[in-house]
């Protein structure tokens, strides 16, 4: 099942039924793993490192834009569950892979759909410890907005910060944003109290200086 989901995927499809399953086969080994894998070491050793490889897959060959509604609400399935897992797993070192690729800021799962809701603590936290104009401000957000932002490079994998604009609006808290004179690969989309956002001219200053002189 594994094998066609990750060869889908590769080809920038989106295996919306053999992820269900997936996810489906994932529910039942928390809640009775012993049912599911009995007490075969063997077979329980190749389930988790299919389970790697299904993770380390998703995170970095999911499409950037995603078509089917259903599919990037059934991997934010993923995160919860595999925590679950883990906890009666604790000392499986394949299980920690798979939560490391699902959280990896350098792949496309992380840089461009970021799980926003598994992390919305992390985003009430900072939030709630924002001076009251810059909430304003964050809220005031529109489409065509500069600001400045962190790109992720989609080649080197490196952060850094530049001038950005708001492309579109997504909902009341999430914002697409795109970077002047580059590709859409490197375009995020991000909460609007997120850290990795900031007022034009206050992070990217001298961007310009630095382009110029290349």
């Amino acid at each position: 099942m594994t094998t066609k989901f990750k060869a889908q995927l590769r080809l920038q499809q989106e295996p919306l039924d053999h992820l269900t399953k997936i996810i489906e086969l994932l529910e039942n080994v928390d809640q009775d793993s012993e049912a599911v894998l009995g007490d075969c070491e063997e077979k329980r050793t190749y389930f988790f490192k299919e389970l790697m490889g299904f993770t380390q897959s998703l995170a970095q060959f999911i499409k950037i834009s995603l078509t089917k509604p259903g599919f990037l609400k059934t991997v934010k399935r993923l995160p919860n569950l595999l925590s679950s897992i883990l906890v009666k797993n604790i000392e499986n070192s394949e299980l920690f892979d798979s939560m490391r690729w699902v959280f990896d800021h350098k792949c496309r799962l992380y840089q461009h759909h970021c799980l926003s809701e598994e992390n919305a603590i992390l985003i009430d936290n900072s939030q709630s410890q924002m001076p009251d104009e810059e909430k304003q401000w964050r809220e005031s957000l529109l489409a065509g907005d500069s600001i400045d932002a962190v790109k992720i490079d989609p080649e080197q994998k490196i952060k850094c910060w530049m001038k950005a604009q708001i492309q579109e609006v997504l909902s009341p808290t999430k914002i697409k944003v795109v970077f002047p004179n580059d590709t859409h690969l490197s375009s995020r989309e991000l909460s609007k109290f997120s850290n990795e956002i900031a007022k034009a001219g206050s992070k990217a200053e001298g961007e310009e200086e630095w382009r110029e002189a290349i």
